[in-house]
């Protein structure tokens, strides 16, 4: 694993290196070839880091069958939500100054609109619930931290509080 955090700092350098040298050369010169190059180095970097954030993702998704059943669920919920707002939206086709937009697209661009009104209204409605009943447990494994003036610790799980 160190070999693996070695060669990650080293490609990280390198990477660094060929940037601040496009930058220099940039500020030195201001010609279009070094911009250029150094659009297509953030477009590569850009398509590496989705890559390997998706090849770690879904690494993680089939790592344990609960991980597997909470992004199916979560997967399925989305799509639900997505649904709930396709159904709402108008199809009905708008003009925009000179330019008229199907009916197509203003369906899609209402989906999206209120896929998002949706999402961003329960992220405040948890945020509400979360600040009003102090967290939300999600299971035995959560621990509780305690803090006082004279010391923290955190209590193995408090979920187990009740029993007693």
């Amino acid at each position: 694993m160190k070999s693996l955090s070695t060669l990650t700092k080293l490609v990280v350098f390198l990477i660094a290196l060929v940037a601040a040298l496009i930058y220099v050369l940039i500020l030195r010169t201001e010609n279009q070839v070094y911009i250029d190059y150094s659009i297509l180095l953030t477009k590569f970097l850009l398509y590496v880091t989705a890559i390997l954030a998706l090849v770690v993702w879904i690494k993680d998704i089939f790592s344990s069958k609960k991980s597997l059943i909470y992004t199916l669920v979560s997967l399925g919920v989305f799509l639900l939500i997505v649904l709930i707002a396709y159904l709402s939206a108008s199809n009905e086709p708008y003009k925009l100054g000179d330019k008229v937009f199907s009916a197509s697209v203003s369906k899609w661009a209402d989906t999206g609109l209120y896929t998002f009104y949706i999402l961003f209204g329960f992220a405040v409605l948890l945020l509400v619930v979360s600040s009003l009943f102090g967290g939300i447990n999600f299971g035995s494994g959560a621990k509780k931290a305690y803090v006082t003036e004279e010391a923290s610790y955190e209590d193995e799980d408090y979920a187990d509080e009740g029993d007693e």
